[in-house]
Parts: C-alpha cells; sequence; structure tokens
C-alpha cells in the first residue's frame, strides 16, 4: 500500500467480505455511520438513540401518544439502528407501540412512490396524529402522500425528519428535522485515523474505538403543538 497511513470506509452495511477485505490491508481503519456491536470496528457514526429519543419526547411534550414510523426497508446500518431506536423510545416513553403505524416507503429521492404511500395511510384508521421518517427525504414523501390522502401537516399530522438536508426548507411546510453534522464527522474520522497510528506506534494493535455524533432538533413548521388549545 505504499505511504498509506490507513482508510476511511463508507460503507450502507458492513458486511463479512469487507470485513475480511479491510483486514486482509492491515491498516488502520474506519467505518463513516456504520457500525456492528458484535464485531472490532473503529466507526464515526450519528448518534442515532440520542436522535430518535429526542425526536419522541419532542413529539410526547407538545402532545402526540399515537406516533408512527416511515421507513425505507434497506437493510443500512444506520436505518436499522433508528427503527430498533423508535421502538426502545415508545416503550421508555410509555407510548403504545402498534405494528399498524409503522409504513415502509422505498427511498427515492423524488417522491415517486408517494401514491403507494398515500394507499397504505388511507387503509389505517385511526391514523397516528405525528410521524417520525428514517431520513428527511422519507419525510417529504410521506409529506405528499398524507396531502394526496386528504390530511393536512401539521394540522392533521405532524412529520418530522432525520438529517436536516437542504430539502427541509425547500418544501411546504418547512420540515421540522435532527441535524446531524457530516462536516464534523468527516473530521473525527480523521481524528480516530490518526489515534489508532498512533496507538500502532506505540504497539497497540487490537484498539477499538468508536466516535458518536450527537444529533440537534430543528424546530420548523411541520409539528403541531396538540398542547395549545384555540
Amino acid at each position: 500500500m505504499g505511504d498509506t497511513a490507513g482508510v476511511i470506509i463508507q460503507a450502507g452495511h458492513i458486511s463479512a467480505g469487507i470485513l475480511e477485505d479491510v483486514r486482509s490491508l492491515r491498516l488502520p481503519a474506519v467505518f463513516v455511520d456504520a457500525y456492528l456491536p458484535n464485531r472490532q470496528i473503529n466507526s464515526v457514526c450519528v448518534n442515532n438513540e440520542q436522535g430518535v429519543f429526542t425526536a419522541v419526547r419532542y413529539l410526547k411534550e407538545k402532545g402526540h401518544r399515537d406516533l408512527g414510523y416511515v421507513y425505507s426497508g434497506q437493510e443500512n446500518d444506520s436505518q436499522v439502528d433508528r427503527r430498533r431506536c423508535f421502538h426502545q423510545a415508545l416503550w421508555e416513553y410509555g407510548l403504545e407501540d402498534r405494528k399498524e403505524f409503522y409504513f415502509s416507503c422505498a427511498d427515492l429521492h423524488f417522491g415517486s412512490s408517494a401514491d403507494e404511500l398515500s394507499l397504505r395511510f388511507q387503509k389505517v384508521k385511526p391514523f397516528p396524529t405525528a410521524l417520525l421518517a428514517e431520513n428527511d427525504h422519507l419525510a417529504w414523501q410521506a409529506i405528499k402522500a398524507l396531502e394526496q390522502a386528504g390530511l393536512r401537516v401539521p394540522e392533521d399530522v405532524s412529520v418530522i425528519g432525520f438529517d436536516n438536508r437542504s430539502l427541509c426548507t425547500m418544501i411546504t411546510p418547512r420540515l421540522t428535522s435532527m441535524k446531524n453534522s457530516r462536516r464534523l464527522m468527516g473530521r473525527e474520522c480523521i481524528s480516530l485515523l490518526q489515534n489508532l497510528c498512533r496507538l500502532r506506534r506505540l504497539g497497540i494493535y487490537d484498539a477499538c474505538l468508536n466516535y458518536q455524533i450527537s444529533t440537534q432538533l430543528i424546530e420548523r413548521d411541520s409539528v403541531r403543538d396538540l398542547t395549545k388549545t384555540t
């Protein structure tokens, strides 16, 4: 590998094959936003647990008790982790976890799944008062699907996204979302890689370091406060 000091790897899912390839390099390696709890993996990830718990607590404080979840169904490690955290958050905050309130939707950027998602929404009665989406693109599709089903956001259903992408301020209503810093994640990947190289110089080759980047709730216009009476 010449003068290569280490590698930074972005993979939606850390498979056995990827792990084998990385180990064969015999270099320090850091995974970006992907993590396996049962493997010795160095990674820098979004703190999904903190982000999802913050979103669920925020919705509960706004008076929402029936929460739904919109997810891609893909086996991306980070997205699977967010679904797991949503289950756990509902349980810890004393909210009912209802199977019919989970809606799978293809994660396409241009909203082409809104028609199908709208039909799924129309089959669920009563409908949750708020939806948390696995990412902002899915939240956008959910808003389009709700409109097609005759439901208004946030008057009838509130929606929260995740990642705080630029589209959050480009759609109507402007989307409340959980912000994570991609730039900070990139910087911390370099920092972690430097630490691994330093440890190797000290003769420590089996270190396993994991950094988590906390999220921040960015309030906009897509959540209704049910505690306020008109």
